[in-house]
């Protein structure tokens, strides 16, 4: 039997609803809270991640980290890293929302006070 693992800081709704729909169609599943994890990075993935490990914590450093030691250590995750780190950077959303035609407001990024204020007052003056 397939075992899963909920890795969570939160139990939301969402949760419960997504581990009684494994249940329901028979896998096993261990909710895991996130901060009980202790990572072993020279270790083996504990016993207690089952066979896959879906990924729904809240924090967004808590689960990349989480989701980062799993898939290293060759675990298979939902929600895997790539999507984690283009999820919680607003700006590597904003690239990949460009990248595959996703219509969004016009977006310009500033490494600098000095150059972010250059470009508003230019955008205030003669718009996008």
């Amino acid at each position: 039997m397939t075992q899963v693992s909920i890795v969570y800081d939160l139990v939301r709704w969402e949760e419960k609803a997504l581990m009684k729909a494994a249940q329901d169609r028979g896998l096993t599943v261990r909710m895991i809270d996130s901060s009980d994890i202790v990572m072993d990075l020279n270790g083996k993935v504990p016993e207690e991640f089952g066979d896959v490990t879906l990924q729904r914590s809240v924090s967004y450093y808590r689960g990349l980290h989480i989701t980062a030691y799993l898939e290293y250590l060759g675990h298979p995750v939902v929600n895997d890293l790539n999507s984690t780190l283009i999820s919680g950077n607003k700006m590597l959303s904003s690239l990949a929302f460009v990248k595959n035609r996703v219509p969004t407001p016009h977006t310009v990024v500033a490494l600098s006070t000095e150059k972010a204020m250059e470009h508003s007052q230019a955008y205030l003056v003669a718009g996008p």
